[in-house]
Parts: C-alpha cells; structure tokens; sequence
C-alpha cells in the first residue's frame, strides 16, 4: 500500500511538471511557472521592424513641429496620432499621414496643466488620459484637447502610468514606495474608478533589506493584451506576471539571463550629454519596458549583458548597444530575441496594433514609426 502511494506522488508531480526543448513549465501553489532557457525560434527572430516615418524633431524652424522629451503617445480610432511632448507641457495631434492639427495643454498646476505627464492612454470614445505625477492628477481630455475631468486618488499617490480596462475604470501604477510596515498590503498596480477610489489592486511588493532597493526593486512596468490581461514585468527581478481584468494572477514567467538579481543598490551622480544631472541607482535590471503587440505578443525591452564597472560609472551608457527586444507569447513562453541598432538608453516604445513607435526623449526627441513585419 506504501509503495502505492508513493507511485501515485510520483505520477502527480510528473503530470504537474511539462518539458521542451526551450522550457519548462511547473504548477505551484495553482500557479503556472514558466521557466524560458532558449527562444523557440532559435537564433534567428522571425520578427523585424520596418521604417514608416517621423513625426517631430528638436529643431525643426516650425514650433508645431518641434517635440522636446516625448513620453508617450495614443492613436485613436480615425488613425490621428497624439504625441505627449513632455518636455514643452504639451499633447500634439498629427493626422494618419503625419500633417500637425493642433495642440493642447500648459504647464502649471491648475485644471488641465501639466507639471510632469509622463504616462497616456485613449478608451473607445477616443477620450484622452494624461497621468501627472507631480500634480497627483490623471487628467482626462477629449479628442478636441477640452477637459472632462481631472481624477485624483484618495490617497497621496503619484501617477506614473495608465491602461483603460472598461468604461470608468483605470489600471494604474503609481510613482513612489510603500514603509516597510505597508509592503506586505499595498499592491504594485491599483484600479481607480473616475472618482480617484481604489476599487481594486494586485501585484505583490517584495521586502528589501537596503532602503534603496526598496525604492526601485518594486518599479514595474505593464501594458495590457486585446483580451485586457495586464501583464507586469519587473525591472530588477526575473520575473514577469500575467493578471486577468480582475487582477486574479493566471502565471509566472523568467527567462536564462548571464547576470543575477541584486539585493543591494547604490547611487551615483551622473550628468546627461544635455546637461541634465540625475542620480543612478546600480543594480541590475531585466526589464526596461513592456507592450503587447497586434497578436497579443508581449515585447520586453531587456540587456543581453550585465553593465561593465565603466558603464556603471557613465549612468548605464555603454558604447556598445546591449539592448535588446525579448518577444515573447501570450502565454509566456520565449519565442524570439530582436536586436535593433536604434534602440538604446533613453529611448521608449509603444505598440499599437501593428505599429511599432520608438520614442526618443534624449538624442533627436522625435518619434519613429515602424511597422512589425515577418522575416
């Protein structure tokens, strides 16, 4: 009977268990892990990027034109583009082929004025969602640049990025870090309703020893599928997490990566080549970025390598280009690795449907569009 028993543990943990080539997948506590060692597709992406065209440049002689620290940006259901031209408190409307139409927004601290919008999203009535943290408000504009409405959550958090679940309701990440005697209940991404109430939450923190990892070992970026599942990817951990609407955890997901997470960080002054001066925290970093593409694909932007001491030294510069695009499928396992000249620090993102955006906050401060093509 004994021996039965035992036969039977075995062939539980086996059928809990699945194998590849490429990755395993184990169930835990109900929860799918997936655990990537290689790309499906080998060592040739199937994927590529093709150029489409620009919008913006620095110093362009027509102001409308001009695009100083873009960060974001939506299309909306006529195909017209709006770009979150950060750095001059402004959204700027292009047309589908590119033509200016106009502009909206200012800096300040009142109804509808930025001091720091960073995040932007656009719901099925092409309404517009600006998160600004500094003000503690995510505006909400319509497609004509008039304000609706400016949403604040009840508690003193700050905005950083936005995903528009169902109408009245936000996914939102917010800027900042929880008291140690917090971490175990405040979750990494809330659900606001338009009144700024928390109506939901999910995305557990880890603790940290070192103050500093506390502040940045919980940063996380997300993007949502067509489906709205909200995936989360962390920036210091191995970790990425997929969550239904509802943000009930449906897996987890790593990949083999040459370098290790860090528990400890340090900071260092580092001066930008504009001048710009920021503190660096050094600990290493497996995610940059996030987006879902056409086919519910989720793109990572990652490092294909750990930081040598002098990059360390230069803020994260390498001369080298060590990013790279880890593309991976719905249902997280690795498929492919992309590696493109353009993208480097300092440059962001965006995938709508088929459109690849680079978003370039540093160098040129335009935006590129791509198209995501099959090799």
């Amino acid at each position: 009977m004994k021996n039965a028993i035992v036969l039977l543990l075995i062939i539980i943990q086996i059928n809990c268990t699945s194998k590849t080539e490429t990755y395993t997948i184990a169930e835990i506590n109900g929860i799918r892990h997936i655990h990537n060692r290689a790309p499906a597709w080998g060592e040739n992406c199937r994927l590529d990027l093709e150029l489409i065209g620009k919008f913006g440049e620095l110093d362009s002689d027509n102001e409308s034109l001009q695009l100083y620290r873009p960060t974001d940006l939506v299309v909306d259901s006529k195909g017209d583009l709006y770009i979150l031209d950060a750095g001059n408190f402004q959204v700027k409307k292009f047309s589908s082929t590119g033509e200016f139409l106009f502009s909206f927004g200012s800096k300040g601290q009142g109804p509808g004025e930025f001091q720091t919008p960073f995040g932007m999203e656009i719901d099925e009535q092409d309404n517009i969602y600006i998160a600004d943290y500094a003000n503690n408000v995510i505006h909400m504009f319509d497609s004509r640049g008039e304000l609706i409405r400016g949403i604040k959550s009840e508690k003193s958090l700050m905005p950083q990025s936005i995903l528009f679940l169902s109408r009245g309701r936000l996914s939102v990440k917010y800027q900042g870090f929880s008291n140690p005697e917090e971490e175990e209940k405040d979750k990494l991404v809330k659900i606001v309703n338009f009144s700024g109430e928390i109506v939901g939450e999910f995305g557990d923190r880890r603790s940290y020893d070192d103050q500093m990892m506390r502040m940045i070992g919980n940063e996380v970026f997300f993007t949502a599928d067509s489906e709205k599942n909200i995936y989360i990817a962390r920036m210091t951990r191995n970790l990425i997490e997929k969550f239904n609407i509802s943000g009930q955890l449906i897996w987890r997901m790593d990949r083999v990566k040459p370098y290790e997470e860090s528990e400890t960080s340090q900071s260092q002054k580092v001066t930008n080549p504009d001048g710009r001066t920021f503190y660096f925290f050094r600990t290493n970093r497996f995610s940059f970025w996030v987006q879902s593409d056409h086919e519910d694909r989720l793109w990572v932007s990652s490092q294909e390598r750990e930081y040598t001491d002098a990059e360390w030294e230069r803020g994260g510069h390498s001369e080298e280009n060590i990013r790279i695009f880890e593309i991976f499928s719905k249902d997280g396992v690795l498929l492919g690795i992309l590696k493109k000249d353009f993208y480097s620090v300092g440059r962001l993102f965006k995938i709508i449907g088929d459109r690849f955006f680079l978003i370039d906050a540093r160098e040129e401060h335009s935006v590129f569009e791509y198209r995501i093509i099959d090799k």
